[in-house]
């Protein structure tokens, strides 16, 4: 099961949604401007022990999740920040 949670850097106040269920790897969601496509938040995945395919195809399983939570495509962070319970 998928859950969220966030952590707030103390430096700059960025908020970071953190996404579990990958194993050792670190994925998270971080707002930014919006894409071509309209969505405002981006996803990181850090393994130093996987490939950059392997930790897109990681990003990838990550935004399933994240639209599979929330039931629909969702394209905000603040969106993606209401899966956080």
């Amino acid at each position: 099961m998928t859950t969220f949670s966030t952590w707030t850097q103390p430096a700059t106040g960025a908020v970071r949604i953190y996404i579990s269920g990958f194993g050792a790897t670190k994925v998270w969601a971080e707002a930014c401007t919006a894409d071509a496509f309209g969505f405002e938040y981006t996803i990181r995945a850090v393994n130093q022990n996987r490939n950059r395919s392997e930790l897109e195809n990681i990003v990838n399983d990550a935004e399933r999740a994240i639209f599979t939570a929330a039931g629909a495509r969702i394209k905000t962070f603040t969106e993606v920040l209401s899966l956080v319970k």
